[in-house]
């Protein structure tokens, strides 16, 4: 498998994540601070990586 595969697979699992998150944000119009943490610290290494892509 070349890098650019695996970067591309994993920019796609991360999406997936996010859309996850977000639905699952959305339900309420304002989240508990222990769900908006949990959230954040899902979404923060996710951003991380995929900024590293672009």
């Amino acid at each position: 498998m070349d890098a650019q595969a695996a970067i591309d697979w994993n920019v796609a699992a991360l999406k997936r994540i996010v859309v996850s998150l977000v639905a699952m944000a959305a339900g309420n119009g304002a989240l508990p601070r222990h769900l908006h943490r949990a959230v954040l610290r899902l979404l923060r290494p996710a951003e991380s990586a995929t900024r590293r892509r672009a």
